[in-house]
């Protein structure tokens, strides 16, 4: 997490194309603070989407960083369930899931409670709660939200609290794990296919 960071550092790299591996790269950075135009001084979560924008989860909204400005996004001008943003995740349909949750822990397996998530659209800028969002299709209530883990594919993981795991593209699917393993568990994608499994008991394994 970000909690406690009082600027943002985008640093960028300038690769010449015809640099040998001897040569060194050379790294920019530009400091942005609140006298820049962030909401807070406190960054949750840093997130790139897919249309290259920057945001930053804040306990005073999230913040939009186009590579010149910034532009915030709260319930001042959006209807938010709270300005609190833990995490961003991104559907495949490029919509910005604002998470705000808070924590329990179960050994060293931390997981998410009294979670709520507005589902906003960058583009028309528009929002919507998880339950508008999913027309009530969603196959779990927001409030048995262990965990959310974006891949690659934007395709959500999604750990509820019953020990099941749901992959959502553009609609739920259930995914099948091998019984024994508890509710306290929350799944990871890996690569070939695998799933890894992480336990309130601490132990992991590969599906």
């Amino acid at each position: 997490m970000w909690r406690g960071f009082l600027i943002i550092c985008l640093i960028l790299c300038f690769l010449n194309s015809g640099v040998t591996q001897s040569e060194k790269y050379t790294f920019f950075h530009t400091t942005y603070t609140t006298d820049d135009g962030l909401s807070s001084r406190f960054i949750h979560d840093i997130y790139q989407d897919s249309r290259n924008f920057i945001w930053a989860a804040t306990d005073y909204g999230i913040n939009r960083f186009d590579g010149n400005q910034f532009k915030v996004y709260g319930q001042v001008n959006a209807p938010f369930q709270s300005d609190n943003i833990n995490y961003i995740r991104e559907d495949q349909n490029g919509n910005l899931w604002l998470i705000d949750n808070e924590y329990q822990h179960f050994g060293k397996l931390c997981t998410w409670v009294r979670t709520s998530i507005d589902i906003f659209d960058p583009v028309t800028e528009i929002a919507s709660t998880f339950e508008a969002y999913t027309n009530g299709k969603a196959p779990f209530r927001v409030d048995n939200i262990f965990n959310i883990y974006q891949d690659e594919e934007q395709q959500l993981w999604i750990t509820t609290d019953d020990g099941q795991l749901y992959v959502y593209g553009t609609e739920f699917i259930k995914t099948s794990i091998p019984q024994g393993l508890g509710e306290k568990v929350i799944f990871y994608p890996l690569a070939a296919g695998e799933i890894m499994a992480l336990a309130s008991s601490a132990r992991r394994s590969a599906l």
